[in-house]
């Protein structure tokens, strides 16, 4: 691909606008993490060198990209990640893809690398809270957990200026995480809260019966244990491995996007 030098540069070297974050981790250990777009900061830049393989990269060469990648609130398809799938996130991604709308098989799809990552807790928007129209969940699971997010920082070479430009004008401004989640769990809430332990909706008592009466939420190609006991929401739990961050026009988290 043939790049125009000057439209390239123009792009990667901006102005910083940093966004200083007190990050708190799950063990409560706070320290300062700054969040920004355009060309690496040094210590970024040893991190981009690192994943990528190769020491000889220049700070102009890259322009870095903070996502918020996910969150522990309820989906557009009624799942809630477990704090247990939360805390793999990161060191599952970092070094893996930043892709364009989940498109494994497609090569070419492929626009960056994520070069960094942390989970900490956060402050959500009420356009995050009301998202697709599950105030009532996610205001109780704030109230109970926080609002936990996984933030990743992905890195765009200037080989890709088409793509960069698309991120700094808000064409691209949504992010989904792609993943293979094995050895699954899914909790129900509801029946967790009132036993005050995690209850799977597959659980069974010790006469084969099942401990939840709820059905999984959204829509299922099975019948249903009875419909008028349909869970708020389910909560998947299991083993995470990390395949690709995506840029999507709409994820399923509502809260997953680029900070700005």
């Amino acid at each position: 691909m043939i790049i125009n030098e000057d439209i390239a540069a123009t792009i990667i070297n901006e102005q910083l606008n940093p966004a200083y974050m007190e990050l708190t981790n799950m063990k409560g250990y706070k320290k300062r993490k700054i969040l920004y777009t355009g060309t690496p900061l040094p210590e970024d830049l040893e991190s981009i060198k690192k994943v990528t393989g190769d020491d000889s990269w220049e700070p102009d060469e890259w322009y870095v990209v903070p996502f918020r990648a996910s969150d522990n609130l309820v989906s557009r398809s009624y799942k809630v990640w477990h704090d247990n799938v939360l805390e793999q996130m990161p060191k599952q991604l970092i070094g893996k893809n930043l892709i364009l709308n989940h498109d494994w098989e497609n090569v070419s799809s492929s626009i960056g690398i994520i070069f960094d990552g942390f989970i900490s807790y956060d402050e959500p928007e009420q356009e995050v809270i009301s998202g697709s129209d599950r105030e009532q969940s996610n205001s109780k699971i704030i109230q109970e957990k926080g609002y936990k997010c996984v933030y990743l920082l992905a890195a765009i070479h200037a080989s890709k200026p088409q793509e960069i430009m698309d991120i700094k004008t808000g064409r691209i401004n949504k992010c989904s995480t792609g993943s293979i989640l094995s050895n699954v769990n899914v909790i129900c809430p509801h029946c967790t809260e009132e036993y005050g332990r995690e209850i799977g909706f597959f659980d069974i008592d010790e006469n084969g019966n099942y401990i939840c009466p709820h059905s999984l939420p959204g829509g299922n190609y099975y019948e249903p244990k009875a419909e008028e006991l349909v869970a708020d929401y389910a909560i998947w739990d299991g083993s995470f491995e990390g395949v690709e961050l995506s840029l999507v026009v709409c994820g399923n988290l509502p809260g997953a996007s680029v900070i700005r």
